[in-house]
Parts: C-alpha cells; structure tokens; sequence
C-alpha cells in the first residue's frame, strides 16, 4: 500500500491504519492472539518538496524496509513504524520503533517530543549530544580495537556526559523524562539508545517544523 499525504497527518494516518488492520486481523482470524495474529510495518519517508517522484518512492521504500527489519533478530523485525527523513540539508535521519514499545506506542512518543520541543526543550540541547556521541569511539571500533573490557567504563562515561550536557542551564535544564534511555550496563547498548534518542528528537523537530500555525489575522480598527 502506497500513500502520499501531507507530513502533519502522516502520524496519525499510519497508527489509524495500524489499529484498524488489527481489528480486521482480529475478527477475520478468531482463533489466533498476541503474536501469531499478522503485523503490519508502516514506513514513512519525508523528502524534500523539489525531489523527483523516484526519489521519493525510493526514500518511502527504504523506510519500508527498516519498519520490516529484515536484518533484526525474530521478535525485533516487522510490527515497527519507521520514519527516514532526507531533505537535501542536513545529514538523512532514520529512526524504527516497533508499535508496542514506548510509553504509549511510538506515534505518541513522537507526539511528546513534539510538544516538548514547542514547551521548552531546546534543539541545541539535542545537537550537544549529538556531538557527544560524534566525540567518543563508536562501540564496533572499541570491539576491533580489543576494548571490550572496558564497555562498562565507557558506558558510564557516555551516561555522565550526556547528563552533564542535560542538566547544564543554558537553554534550560531537560527533564529526565525526555530522556529515559540512559540506563544499561553495556557501552554497545548506551551508544544505541542515545543514538535513538538523537534521531527520534531530530526527526520530532522536524515533524513539528510542518505543522500548521495560525496565519497572522489584521484586527480592525475603530475609527
């Protein structure tokens, strides 16, 4: 199934149409529940309005493919919403949730995030961690370097850093709520989600950036 719509209705397009091919999944095959009922992979890719149309087939279809996952281990692949964002600026963001995880399934993460960038939460804020992560070795080369035995330290490391830059005020010190991701023992692990968490608040910017605001309505003046 192929669509294209306008990026501010494009979240609730996909998880309308999740629940309700759940709901048709559900009444067609009774006999099945939970896992063994068919899932379905939404992939949204937003490209710049310029773009030829093969181009944005070609970025809706690799979105395609990272909602399915085909890559990932059995019970990490398909059942997942994934959204690529390449609008010729900037560096291509990708981030993949599967639709059970998440406070609230990922359409309304992103919901969260969105309105947390419109309250408060600096994008600069984001883009420091995002320097962060560029700043410390990537956890395949600490791997091929032997420095696996210090996963620990740098997973403590990255955790610190990131609450330094978190906690710092000057653009206002970021609730922990918005980040919940900085648990886990592992370096490999820690790198990942703070990975997911860069991406999820940059492609959340980016969502927030098409909505639609209110145009400026000239008030009329007594004479």
């Amino acid at each position: 199934m192929l669509a294209f719509l306008p990026i501010p209705e494009a979240l609730a397009a996909a998880d309308a149409l999740r629940h309700q091919f759940t709901r048709v999944m559900q009444q067609a095959l009774p006999a099945l529940h939970g896992a063994a009922l068919p899932t379905l992979s939404v992939g949204i890719g937003i490209g710049h309005i310029m773009e030829g149309m093969g181009e944005l087939l070609s970025l809706g279809r690799s979105a395609e493919k990272a909602a399915k996952g085909a890559h990932l281990a059995p019970g990490n692949d398909r059942n997942a919403v994934a959204i690529v964002v390449d609008k010729r600026s900037g560096a291509p963001r990708q981030w993949r949730a599967r639709w059970n995880e998440h406070e609230g399934a990922p359409v309304e993460r992103l919901r969260k995030d969105m309105a947390a960038l419109g309250n408060g939460l600096s994008s600069k804020k984001v883009y420091e961690v995002l320097r962060i992560l560029r700043c410390l070795p990537s956890p395949a080369r600490m791997v091929g370097r032997g420095q696996s035995s210090s996963s620990k330290e740098w997973a403590r490391a990255l955790r610190l850093e990131v609450k330094r830059c978190l906690d710092r005020a000057g653009d206002g010190p970021v609730s922990i709520e918005h980040f919940p991701e900085l648990g886990g023992e592992e370096y490999g692990d820690v790198h990942v989600a703070v990975s997911s968490w860069v991406e999820r608040l940059l492609i959340a910017r980016t969502l927030l950036a098409a909505e639609p605001r209110a145009r400026y309505q000239p008030q009329e003046v007594d004479q």
